[in-house]
């Protein structure tokens, strides 16, 4: 809602007030808090992830600082960090769902100096104690105007409009402060017409009949002392659903028409919802009967909603998102582009995505999607690129952020000439899709069409693409199907918020936890055994082959790729799993058929029993030797069979090993740590030069094994950074 305050001379101060944040979830005393004056915040977990928890509940808490940054991500004075349960963050039960956490000067509890001029918002979330369930972000408002006022029934989710049906009476609260004392008055208005109108008096109540169908605005004015301030909502009654079918040849997502630069046609998939509409730069992110989306029902488990947007203007990139059952904002899963509300400031800033259109911050919330007609095509420059031949390839894993300074996919392309001099001959990208954060090695995805534009816009990476196939080098793409975590729109979708994890009903993720299952516990698991999974993961897969002529992948975490939940002494999955087998066969056959030459690498990690299996129909597998040249280059005995693919009884060489890769501990960093020493005829493997040299020696074992092999990125410069007590996510200091 827009909070507009005024004084009889004109507008004085706008701000965003979102509504939900102190409806039901959320209620201070006083109503109204300022900066200057102590809070009572209390939370009512009725309906959230926190819902009858027995454990305590702590606030993650900071503030917000600057207009700009409200309800945005970028808290400033955090208490504690987000793993760390103080004191002054727990809150009191009062029983029955309700906790309380009292501030009794604000800018003491979050050591907020003098020099910042102004705490525009107090910004929570609500954890248990063991962060096993969380709130989403909350804002408290802190005020500074001195005549208020906010409407408190009905309560609305943020930006987003009531959802009323002709008939409804509908209960209208408003409540206003002054400093002056109580407001001279407050007038109601739907549209221009003014409905009711109370004097002396902090508090508004009206009944409204819906009579009508469409759109209906309201706003509240509260007067004192010359002083004016306003809010707004607007409720939507819903136009009748049109059933009719998808046009022919339409696919989900977004649809551009041959010869027709002004048309869209947009399908989501989305059975058991109610009803859908499409927002965005369009329709300036407010509902409207226009926009209001078709629905194509087969059966109950078989629902699209779709639309076809006309009058667009060829070659304007519009953002926009699926409104879903008055309360769900999702980008559109098969989106090429997303703009992130959180992170993309970095992006802009750092120079590396030049005309990046801007988040629609104060319209709409979550990540936002892009379509765009007539959009210029990308000439490649090699069309017959033959990829070397599998038992053949020497490849390099490379994560795009600690690789380069500059962290882009142009800078990348420029690079190639220093990997083609090593002998590589494919490139491991580790995942490039979107993916949460920014500062991330990409097993969080979120949207799987999309490259994550940290790195660069897509053309760059296309242009990457084909500088490797110019220099003969396969690109091959690391993609992650076993999990996702929270910003992915098909869990967003559908969501058991208080069960923290996806819905019953979702139609491409598993809804249970795993507490004894090691091999799932990344995440959200995704359900390979229903249709619709498979069918978004074969698209997706497809997608980089045709359209960035990727030329193969690397699946993490294959031991996932099942609805079996193992435990026990099998609880990280590695015993033999039939319909495992039979789905990656089935994701391999799909990318066959449409480029027969593609890899199809899997992180597999099982037992040799289903591994050969799998390798004997044609996928190559990650061999980990990490241990074993380890032990080798640090000065003890050693078994290196294990990476010769006949020792393991299969029958091709499809055993891709490896001496280090992105999940191990370096080998020079235990060469000195831990080498074996001699002191008797004065060898010591710790010592920089010796160790450097059981290196070379490891590579020329390795390398003149049969069979294709990789190595992680600065190995060859015998890289000795561990991986560091702040764990593996930390950007790597660069040779």
């Amino acid at each position: 809602m827009k909070l507009i305050y005024s004084t009889a001379s004109g507008i004085l101060f706008i701000c965003l007030a979102y509504v939900s944040a102190l409806g039901q979830i959320v209620t201070t005393n006083p109503a109204f808090p300022t900066e200057d004056q102590p809070v009572v915040i209390t939370f009512n977990a009725s309906g959230t992830a926190l819902q009858n928890t027995s454990e305590d509940v702590y606030a993650h808490t900071g503030v917000i600082i600057a207009e700009e940054d409200m309800s945005s991500g970028n808290w400033s004075y955090v208490i504690a960090p987000w793993t760390t349960n103080i004191p002054k963050a727990r809150l009191t039960s009062l029983g029955n769902n309700l906790w309380q956490l009292s501030i009794d000067d604000i800018r003491q509890y979050y050591g907020v100096p003098s020099s910042v001029e102004r705490i525009y918002q107090i910004a929570l979330v609500f954890r248990t104690a063991s962060r096993s369930a969380q709130t989403a972000n909350i804002y408290v408002d802190l005020y500074t105007d001195p005549v208020n006022i906010r409407f408190t029934e009905p309560f609305v989710t943020a930006l987003n409009p009531l959802i009323a049906r002709q008939g409804n009476e509908i209960l209208i609260e408003a409540v206003g402060n002054s400093q002056f004392g109580t407001l001279s008055s407050i007038t109601l208005f739907a549209g221009e017409d003014e409905l009711v109108t109370v004097n002396d008096s902090d508090t508004l109540r009206y009944t409204y009949s819906v009579e009508s169908s469409g759109r209906a605005d309201f706003r509240v004015v509260a007067e004192d002392e010359g002083f004016v301030a306003e809010d707004g909502f607007y409720l939507m009654v819903n136009p009748d659903l049109t059933d009719i079918s998808l046009p022919a040849g339409m696919l989900d997502g977004i649809n551009y028409h041959d010869g027709d630069d002004t048309r869209v046609t947009l399908s989501l998939y989305a059975p058991y919802k109610e009803f859908v509409y499409v927002i965005g730069d369009f329709n300036d992110w407010e509902l409207s009967e226009e926009f209001f989306m078709n629905r194509d029902f087969i059966n109950p488990d078989s629902v699209r909603y779709w639309i076809t947007l006309e009058n667009l203007e060829p070659g304007r990139e519009y953002g926009y998102q699926y409104f879903i059952d008055a309360q769900i904002r999702i980008g559109d899963p098969y989106t090429e582009k997303v703009l992130d509300p959180w992170h993309d400031n970095e992006i802009i800033q750092r120079g590396v995505y030049p005309g990046l259109i801007p988040y629609p911050t104060g319209k709409t919330v979550q990540p936002v999607s892009v379509l765009q007609t007539a959009r210029e095509p990308y000439v490649w420059q090699v069309t017959d690129f033959e990829p070397p031949h599998p038992d053949k390839l020497v490849i390099y894993e490379l994560l795009i952020r600690d690789f380069l300074d500059d962290r882009s996919y142009s800078t990348l392309a420029d690079t190639l000439d220093y990997l083609k001099t090593l002998g590589i001959n494919a490139i491991e990208l580790m995942p490039i899709n979107q993916f949460e954060g920014n500062l991330s090695w990409g097993y969080n995805p979120s949207f799987f069409f999309a490259p994550d534009k940290y790195y660069g816009p897509r053309d760059q990476l296309k242009r990457f693409v084909d500088e490797a196939h110019k220099r003969g080098m396969a690109v091959i793409l690391d993609m992650v199907w076993n999990h996702s975590f929270g910003q992915s729109p098909l869990l967003r979708m559908y969501f058991d918020s208080q069960n923290n994890r996806p819905a019953a009903n979702n139609p491409w993720y598993m809804n249970q936890i795993f507490p004894d299952n090691q091999g799932m516990q990344f995440g959200y698991k995704f359900d390979h055994g229903s249709p619709a999974f498979r069918e978004f993961m074969k698209r997706a897969n497809l997608h980089w082959i045709q359209e960035y002529k990727i030329d193969g992948f690397r699946f993490d975490l294959t031991k996932g790729f099942t609805t079996t939940i193992f435990s026990g002494s099998n609880n990280f999955g590695s015993s033999y799993d039939q319909e495992r087998v039979d789905n990656l066969q089935r994701v391999a056959d799909e990318i066959w058929e449409v480029n027969p030459d593609a890899y199809v690498i899997l992180e597999h990690l099982a037992d040799n029993s289903e591994e050969t299996v799998l390798a004997n129909y044609g996928m190559l597998l990650w061999g980990n030797l990490n241990h074993q040249y380890n032990e080798a280059t640090m000065g003890y005995s050693s078994d290196l069979r294990w990476g010769l693919y006949k020792h393991r009884g299969w029958a091709e060489p499809n055993l891709i090993t490896y001496m280090e890769s992105h999940d191990e501990q370096r080998l020079m960093w235990k060469n000195i740590q831990f080498g074996n020493i001699n002191e008797s005829i004065g060898y010591n493997t710790r010592e920089l030069s010796t160790a450097l040299n059981r290196m070379k020696t490891a590579a020329a074992i390795f390398f003149t094994q049969p069979g294709p092999k990789m190595i992680w990125q600065f190995g060859e410069l015998g890289y000795d950074y561990g991986l560091g007590e702040d764990g593996r996510g930390r950007t790597e200091v660069m040779p």
